[in-house]
Protein backbone atom coordinates (compact mmCIF):
# COMPACT_ATOMS: atom_id res chain seq x y z
CA UNK A 1 0.00 0.00 0.00
CA UNK A 2 2.82 2.40 0.74
CA UNK A 3 4.16 3.63 -2.59
CA UNK A 4 4.08 6.61 -4.93
CA UNK A 5 0.44 5.91 -5.76
CA UNK A 6 -0.59 6.75 -2.18
CA UNK A 7 1.69 9.50 -0.83
CA UNK A 8 1.65 10.17 2.91
CA UNK A 9 0.18 6.76 3.65
CA UNK A 10 1.23 3.29 4.67
CA UNK A 11 0.15 0.10 6.39
CA UNK A 12 1.00 -2.15 9.31
CA UNK A 13 0.48 -5.90 8.91
CA UNK A 14 0.86 -8.71 11.44
CA UNK A 15 4.55 -9.51 11.75
CA UNK A 16 5.38 -12.78 10.00
CA UNK A 17 8.69 -13.65 11.68
CA UNK A 18 8.29 -13.07 15.40
CA UNK A 19 11.31 -14.88 16.87
CA UNK A 20 11.39 -13.21 20.27
CA UNK A 21 8.73 -12.02 22.74
CA UNK A 22 10.01 -8.46 22.20
CA UNK A 23 9.66 -8.71 18.40
CA UNK A 24 7.08 -6.30 16.97
CA UNK A 25 3.50 -7.47 16.61
CA UNK A 26 3.04 -5.53 13.37
CA UNK A 27 5.40 -4.19 10.74
CA UNK A 28 5.13 -2.15 7.56
CA UNK A 29 6.11 1.16 6.12
CA UNK A 30 4.84 4.61 5.35
CA UNK A 31 5.81 6.84 2.44
CA UNK A 32 6.12 10.56 3.11
CA UNK A 33 6.08 13.26 0.47
CA UNK A 34 9.47 15.04 0.62
CA UNK A 35 7.87 18.47 0.37
CA UNK A 36 5.58 17.77 3.33
CA UNK A 37 8.44 16.31 5.36
CA UNK A 38 10.68 19.30 4.62
CA UNK A 39 7.89 21.71 5.61
CA UNK A 40 7.44 19.88 8.92
CA UNK A 41 11.19 20.05 9.55
CA UNK A 42 11.29 23.75 8.74
CA UNK A 43 8.34 24.57 11.02
CA UNK A 44 9.75 23.12 14.22
CA UNK A 45 12.62 24.45 16.32
CA UNK A 46 12.86 21.07 18.09
CA UNK A 47 15.32 18.28 17.31
CA UNK A 48 12.43 16.01 16.34
CA UNK A 49 9.45 16.22 14.01
CA UNK A 50 6.02 15.10 15.20
CA UNK A 51 3.90 13.52 12.47
CA UNK A 52 0.20 13.06 13.20
CA UNK A 53 -1.20 9.74 11.98
CA UNK A 54 -4.69 8.38 11.46
CA UNK A 55 -5.42 4.65 11.19
CA UNK A 56 -8.17 2.36 9.95
CA UNK A 57 -8.54 -1.37 10.54
CA UNK A 58 -9.04 -3.00 7.12
CA UNK A 59 -9.18 -6.47 5.58
CA UNK A 60 -7.12 -7.82 2.69
CA UNK A 61 -6.20 -11.16 1.22
CA UNK A 62 -3.39 -11.29 3.78
CA UNK A 63 -5.79 -10.67 6.66
CA UNK A 64 -6.50 -7.72 8.89
CA UNK A 65 -4.16 -4.73 8.73
CA UNK A 66 -3.96 -1.14 9.91
CA UNK A 67 -4.04 1.41 7.08
CA UNK A 68 -2.18 4.61 7.98
CA UNK A 69 -2.45 8.16 6.68
CA UNK A 70 -0.39 11.19 7.63
CA UNK A 71 -2.64 14.01 8.75
CA UNK A 72 -1.57 16.92 6.52
CA UNK A 73 -4.42 19.24 7.57
CA UNK A 74 -3.36 22.68 8.70
CA UNK A 75 -5.71 25.11 10.33
CA UNK A 76 -5.99 28.13 8.05
CA UNK A 77 -4.28 31.20 9.36
CA UNK A 78 -6.95 33.85 9.74
CA UNK A 79 -5.74 37.42 9.66
CA UNK A 80 -7.57 39.69 12.08
CA UNK A 81 -10.10 41.69 10.13
CA UNK A 82 -10.12 45.44 10.50
CA UNK A 83 -13.22 46.89 12.03
CA UNK A 84 -15.41 48.02 9.19
CA UNK A 85 -17.44 51.13 9.89
CA UNK A 86 -20.56 51.14 7.76
CA UNK A 87 -21.07 54.17 5.61
CA UNK A 88 -23.98 56.41 6.68
CA UNK A 89 -27.22 55.74 4.87
CA UNK A 90 -28.42 58.32 2.35
CA UNK A 91 -32.05 58.80 3.25
CA UNK A 92 -32.59 62.05 1.30
CA UNK A 93 -34.89 60.36 -1.19
CA UNK A 94 -37.28 58.96 1.46
CA UNK A 95 -40.54 60.97 1.24
CA UNK A 96 -41.24 61.36 4.98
Amino acid sequence: MSNNKYPNSGALFDAQNRVHPNSPDKSGDISVDKTHLQALMDETPEDFVKIKLSGWVKQSGKGEFLALKINTYKKPEVAPQAMHTPEPLDDSDIPF
